[in-house]
């Protein structure tokens, strides 16, 4: 539903734009060089009652070249939704039980925002207002993720309900959470970002885009193990292959020409 929305959003503002832009003249043999674009998609989707799994805010230049092509750099924030990473996020074991009394280990994953520079190629084709672009980017950037087992006690109460009774477990907050392991990555990557997307010129100073692609990375870095449970520390190096998207349309961007 959330990226059903989305896509209707998307075909709002093209039509909406299109129908604003024929009633506009400006002089198109002037070519304007430079572009800045902010991707304004994860405010359209919050504005709409939506959101995006993993929204990336961005900001970015391009300067033309040879035929209208377009030299791209980029910076971007990706919020990474820890839930989509790992479905076992609040999942716990039982350490103890008796009938009064349980002493449970939480698992809890953080997947940590990615902070990434882009610089790549755009071609472009199309006649009038509406035009398509593909190319790639070569990405970099760096993250951190945040392992965490935790134990906690919990007591088992009676607790009325309509009328009836029946036995529930709740956490004796009295007693401070314990924390057993804590694993945190540091990693850094390099990577290509292909992508595709339509834009329409809306004026002679702005435009719109809708991009749609995904990053394929190479990432490495150091991890440490703090088991406090059993008295251990150890560091790891990480070396892994990566493949990730931001949902149906990654990028929806207003330009702005000069």
């Amino acid at each position: 539903m959330k990226k059903k929305s989305v896509l209707a959003f998307t075909i709002a503002i093209a039509i909406t734009s299109t129908s604003f832009a024929s009633g506009i003249k400006y002089d198109s043999t002037k070519v304007r060089t430079n572009e800045i674009s902010l991707n304004i998609a994860p405010v359209a989707t919050g504005l709409m009652g939506a959101s995006i799994f993993s929204p990336r805010y961005s900001l970015s230049y391009k300067k033309i070249v040879k035929e209208k092509n377009a030299l791209r750099f980029g910076a971007s924030y990706l919020v990474r939704n820890s839930e989509y990473y790992s479905y076992y996020n609040d999942n716990y074991s039982v350490l103890f039980s008796s009938d009064s009394v349980q002493m449970r280990r939480y698992f809890k994953y953080d997947a940590g925002n990615k902070i990434q520079i882009s610089a790549g190629y755009e071609l472009r084709w199309g006649k009038h207002k509406l035009k398509h672009f593909a190319g790639a980017d070569v990405i970099g950037g760096y993250y951190k993720t945040r392992t965490t087992w935790e134990d906690k006690e919990y007591y088992l109460t009676i607790t009325p309900n309509q009328g009836d009774t029946f036995p529930q477990w709740k956490q004796n907050t009295s007693i401070p959470v314990s924390l057993a392991r804590e694993t945190i990555a540091e990693m850094f990557y390099v990577g290509i970002s292909p992508f595709y997307g339509v834009r329409l010129d809306i004026s002679k100073r702005f435009a719109m885009s809708a991009q749609v692609g995904f990053d394929a990375s190479f990432d490495f870095g150091n991890s440490t193990d703090n088991n406090y449970y059993a008295g251990t520390y150890t560091e790891t190096k990480i070396i892994s292959f990566n493949f990730e998207t931001s949902g149906l349309i990654s990028d929806l961007s207003l330009i702005y020409k000069f």
